[in-house]
């Protein structure tokens, strides 16, 4: 493997908050702050297709990360209004907290494991103890389901066990 940044790295050692860094070409990485947190912060992937932007783990939802959410598409020249996917590795707080917002700003869809999806759904029910209004927003941002007409190309088939999630606005379309 060939490491083609190391200002993330190098910020981590000196327990500095690191800076955005293009990762290789189209790819962004887009450190997110989670405010009182021993965890610092988490990394946020911007990355480039033809028609937009998927955007890999929006970070935690606290004013703090949106702020540095939306100043690292600023530092990438990508708007909001590019991002038509967001994928979701797990459902954490610190990695799908932001979700619903950028669905909300971009119309872009959310997609997670189907067991990501299911938790929420556990969690939502049975009223999600202390993360309960996290757990509620992020299971709504989850509950439509549909998938995408558009670029990304159309999700795995159920064996990969994705659910894919509806954008709120308009479906974008493939260029």
């Amino acid at each position: 493997m060939r490491v083609t940044g190391t200002a993330q790295q190098e910020a981590w050692r000196r327990r500095e908050f690191p800076p955005v860094e293009e990762v290789t070409g189209g790819v962004w990485s887009v450190p997110v702050p989670m405010p009182d947190s021993p965890l610092r912060y988490v990394l946020s992937y911007l990355l480039e297709h033809r028609s937009g932007v998927v955007m890999v783990d929006p970070g935690w939802n606290h004013p703090e990360s949106w702020q540095a959410l939306s100043a690292g598409l600023d530092t990438c020249g990508i708007p909001m209004s590019a991002v038509t996917a967001v994928v979701i590795t797990h459902v954490h707080p610190d990695h799908h907290g932001l979700s619903g917002r950028v669905r909300e700003l971009s119309g872009a869809w959310i997609g997670m494991h189907e067991r990501e999806d299911a938790l929420l759904a556990r969690l939502s029910e049975d009223g999600g103890g202390r993360h309960r209004g996290w757990a509620l927003s992020c299971a709504g941002a989850a509950r439509r389901r549909r998938t995408p007409r558009s670029w990304p190309p159309p999700p795995p088939g159920p064996r990969h066990g994705a659910r894919w999630c509806a954008p709120t606005g308009p479906s974008p379309t493939a260029s």
